[in-house]
């Protein structure tokens, strides 16, 4: 009887199959080290209507309530310590108004994850009345609600603990109508233009902005920004500013002498604007996306710093949606 070695040719051959896709693995580990998930942020940017980028936990927790659903106003601070962004609709008196506050700390770049904050609200000398979020509904997002009990304008503070002291942050002025048909006359807030960057997304890539200043370079005192404020765009230097606390704008600049690790701006910034000085390749990618929108789970990228020299990095990534 003649042996058959069809099933030991197959099995050779299965046996070969596997080595040769492990030896092309390799070479491929080797030629890109970076382990997805090792150093790396990915992110899909894409184009968000205007009520998506609002925010994309307005359906859990929703600004606008009642009359003049569709006016609301945001207001953006910063101190050394932190910056509070805060979205509210437009306030009436005796209505109890969502405070969608994010508080973070700009130490560390992260939303503050436990702990109290007290709102504090004041009318004139009249004494104040305090209202103390216990914890934030997720990591940075505090959500109160606050009645103001007359009309006018009120002002509120906010008072963070932290490290066994207590930080005050001023917030402008606030305007309280009477009625819901007051708001309903009132004008429309002017809208801040410009690139749209979620504080989850910030949060997520650990996003800086600094205030731009003036130091010695060169030999005298001159308006600088660190290089990794810098983009090149096809052979252009662009920096963006944070205008808002979830919305940048991007800046061609003229650039002069370079000194250690810092560029003399010769024009395109003005002193004490917020510059970023990390995540700012992110956010070029959120203005390219939002330009060039593209279908779900495409245009996917992934962020790799390496010794603060940040790269994109897209072979091999994979995302589920």
């Amino acid at each position: 009887m003649k042996r058959s070695y069809w099933p030991w040719l197959l099995i050779v051959g299965i046996v070969c199959l596997i080595v040769g896709i492990l030896v092309w693995r390799g070479f491929r580990e080797e030629e890109h080290p970076h382990k997805h998930g090792e150093g790396c942020h990915c992110y899909c940017f894409e184009q968000q209507g205007k009520e998506e980028d609002a925010h994309k936990h307005d359906a859990e927790h929703p600004v606008h309530i009642g009359h003049g659903a569709e006016k609301s106003s945001q207001v953006t601070v910063w101190t050394e310590r932190f910056e509070i962004f805060l979205e509210h609709a437009f306030i009436v008196a005796n209505t109890p108004t969502k405070f969608i506050t994010h508080v973070s700390d700009l130490q560390t770049l992260k939303p503050r994850g436990k702990g109290p904050v007290t709102f504090i609200l004041r009318r004139g000398s009249e004494t104040p009345d305090k209202h103390i979020a216990r914890a934030p509904v997720r990591d940075g997002i505090y959500i109160p609600e606050l009645t103001f009990p007359l009309p006018g304008e009120w002002s509120l503070s906010l008072v963070i603990p932290l490290e066994g002291k207590d930080h005050l942050v001023e917030l402008p002025p606030f305007e309280v109508y009477g009625s819901h048909e007051e708001v309903d006359r009132a004008p429309f807030p002017k809208e801040i233009a410009g690139i749209s960057f979620l504080k989850e997304q910030q949060w997520k890539m650990l996003t800086r902005a600094e205030p731009v200043g003036r130091r010695k370079a060169i030999g005298q005192e001159t308006l600088v920004v660190p290089e990794s404020a810098l983009i090149d765009e096809n052979g252009k230097p662009v920096a963006f500013v944070q205008v808002a606390g979830e919305t940048f704008e991007k800046r061609y600049l003229e650039l002069g002498n370079r000194d250690n690790d810092f560029v003399e701006v010769l024009s395109g910034l003005s002193d004490g604007e917020r510059v970023v000085t990390k995540g700012a390749y992110a956010i070029a990618e959120a203005e390219r996306k939002k330009e060039h929108p593209h279908r779900h789970g495409e245009g996917c990228h992934c962020w790799c710093f390496e010794e603060g020299h940040p790269h994109r990095h897209d072979e091999g990534v994979h995302h589920e949606h």
